[in-house]
């Protein structure tokens, strides 16, 4: 592993190429709770503390959903943060929340699940459109919300091509290609909306206003890594793409699509993540990040910085426009600076499962009176405006945490 500046291997389409090595991070802002056209106010009351070791950081948890939605599968920040988006799934209940900032509560749009292909699975990531339509991947379908009228449209994609039997590339269950789940979406640079579906072999890029689909094969022995979330970004301003690749003879793997040419490798760590900000790829893995300089549209990204932090797996790593860089993991969020000093962001403590007797808000470990460190999903993590970063806890009742920054 790199630990300092330097050279990495790249390889275009099997040609070695080099180049030398970046910074990013991430903000949020949420609350409240309601059903439609009302808002609805309910305390969480199951956090217990949020002393924080970065100056300056705040913690809050101002969204919960209502008490019949166990789990958010999907999350995106939007308008600057003034608009926040996701995905729920309950008893009998799957629904899109939208909170404004304006109103300080949610909307409720329920998805109607005509067929298992709009249950949701393990991701549900969503992406808005140029016409501010909101696209969110159900299985192996993708859905169309037009929130201005709630209506919706929804898309079930042709199977995917996926690698041979016996590669030694992992396969998703069932018919070969049918059923690979969508576990990323980005809109890039052209307005369409381009999909992730895990270990397929191609990529597929949807135009939102006729649902055309078209098909961008991944380099030849590679397969979609499918961890969700940061696996997929788009760089709107060059149109270019990176993505979480696997192959058997390396593992994980960054790969760019930059001026209709694949690049393998160079990223320094064995990827994880991969996140774009203000044209500047970062990438994150196992026990480093990697930060990029800003690409041309012509050329791959050419990473300036390799930073050497905890034996943590990290799956997202952002910077804020007031400078700061923070990478997401399964242990919490943390803030890097430049030469691998990563300092912990406590996001206090939380009842994780429901104590007997006790109202649905009211949270136990185990039986247990002590709570549990809270973790986040690391997969559920979306910037918002300058200074905040949003985020959703890996325990506990459906609710949103918020990191501020400023």
């Amino acid at each position: 592993m790199e630990s300092s500046k330097g050279l990495s291997a790249l390889r275009r389409h099997g040609v070695l190429v080099t180049i030398g090595f970046a910074s990013l991070i991430i903000a949020s802002s949420v609350v409240s709770a309601s059903l439609g056209e009302s808002s609805i106010r309910t305390t969480p009351g199951t956090h217990t503390h949020f002393a924080n070791s970065v100056t300056g950081v705040s913690v809050t948890y101002p969204i919960v959903l209502p008490s019949q939605y166990q789990r958010i599968a999907g999350l995106l920040s939007t308008d600057g943060g003034a608009v926040l988006w996701m995905v729920a799934s309950g008893a009998n209940a799957e629904t899109i929340f939208e909170w404004s900032s304006s109103t300080d509560s949610l909307t409720s749009y329920p998805i109607q699940t005509t067929s298992d292909d709009l249950g949701i699975g393990a991701f549900a990531p969503i992406t808005i459109d140029d016409s501010g339509s909101i696209w969110i991947g159900l299985n192996r379908t993708l859905l169309r919300l037009n929130p201005q009228t709630g209506a919706e449209t929804t898309l079930a994609l042709p199977p995917v091509e996926v690698a041979a039997a016996g590669s030694g590339l992992p396969e998703y269950p069932g018919p070969p290609g049918q059923y690979n789940a969508i576990d990323s979406l980005v809109l890039d640079g052209a307005g369409d909306i381009v999909v992730s579906r895990t270990f397929a072999t191609q990529l597929q890029s949807v135009d939102p206003s006729s649902f055309a689909v078209s098909d961008l094969d991944v380099p030849l022995g590679t397969v979609l890594a499918g961890y969700g979330g940061a696996d997929l970004a788009s760089d709107e301003t060059t149109n270019g793409l990176a993505v979480v690749l696997f192959s058997a003879s390396n593992g994980n793997e960054l790969g760019q699509y930059v001026n209709g040419d694949w690049y393998v490798g160079g990223g320094g760590c064995p990827a994880m993540g991969v996140t774009y900000s203000d044209n500047e790829l970062a990438v994150s893995g196992q026990d480093c990040v990697t930060l990029g300089s800003g690409g041309s549209g012509q050329s791959p990204e050419v990473f300036t910085e390799s930073i050497a932090i905890q034996e943590i797996p990290y799956v997202g790593v952002f910077r804020l426009n007031n400078g700061v860089t923070v990478g997401g993991s399964t242990t919490g969020l943390t803030s890097i600076a430049s030469g691998g000093q990563d300092t912990g962001i406590s996001l206090g403590s939380v009842y994780s499962s429901p104590s007997v007797g006790a109202s649905s808000n009211s949270y136990k470990v185990n039986g247990s009176s002590e709570p549990d460190t809270v973790l986040i999903s690391p997969a559920l993590i979306a910037p918002s405006g300058a200074d905040q970063i949003w985020f959703v806890p890996a325990q506990g009742i459906a609710e949103v945490g918020l990191v501020d920054f400023s």
